[in-house]
C-alpha cells in the first residue's frame, strides 16, 4: 500500500430495476472529510460485464488524512444518484520534515541538554511516536569544539 493512495473497491451496479439502461461506468468522488470543498471525480469504465466488481485507486492524496468517498453509476443518459458517503483514511508515513531549532547546552561537566521543536503538524504524516537522538563525542582543537551537530533528520543515523 502507498501512503498517499486510497483504494475504492467492490463497486457494484445498482439493482437492475433502477438502472434505466446499460451501466457504462462509475464516477468516484472524493474530498477531505468535513470540508466544504466540492468532490473531485475520477471515472471508472464498466468491465466486460455489468456485474463485474470494479476498483479504483485514488492517487496523490495527502498522507494520513480522512476522505469522504461517493460513487455514482452512469449510462448513456448521464449519472444516477450518488451513494451515501463512506470515510477512508490514507496510510501513515514518516515525517516529511525534521525537528527544528535544535539546541545543545551544558548541564554538568559530563552532560548536555538537547532541545528542539516539533516538526510542523502538517508534515508529521501520522502519529509522532518519539525522537531518536544520536550523538558522538566532538574533538577539541585549540580549545574549541570542532564537531557541530545540525540538520538532523528524524529516524536517521548521523556519523
Amino acid at each position: 500500500m502507498v501512503p498517499n493512495h486510497l483504494s475504492v473497491s467492490h463497486l457494484q451496479p445498482p439493482p437492475e430495476s433502477v438502472r434505466n439502461g446499460m451501466i457504462q461506468g462509475y464516477y468516484v468522488g472524493y474530498k477531505h472529510t468535513n470540508s466544504s470543498e466540492k468532490y473531485q471525480y475520477k471515472t471508472v469504465e464498466a468491465g466486460p460485464t455489468e456485474t463485474a466488481g470494479l476498483h479504483r485507486d485514488l492517487k496523490g492524496l495527502r498522507k494520513y488524512t480522512f476522505y469522504s468517498v461517493v460513487v455514482q453509476a452512469f449510462n448513456e443518459k448521464g449519472a444516477g444518484p450518488r451513494s451515501d458517503p463512506v470515510t477512508g483514511r490514507t496510510l501513515e508515513d514518516v515525517p516529511a520534515l525534521p525537528p527544528g531549532n535544535l539546541r545543545c547546552a551544558p548541564l554538568t561537566s559530563q552532560s548536555i541538554t538537547v532541545t528542539w521543536t516539533h516538526p510542523p503538524q502538517s508534515s508529521i504524516n501520522g502519529i509522532l511516536k518519539g525522537y531518536k537522538v544520536v550523538y558522538r563525542p566532538g574533538k577539541l582543537l585549540y580549545g574549541k569544539l570542532i564537531s557541530v551537530i545540525d540538520n538532523l533528520t528524524l529516524f536517521s543515523s548521523h556519523k
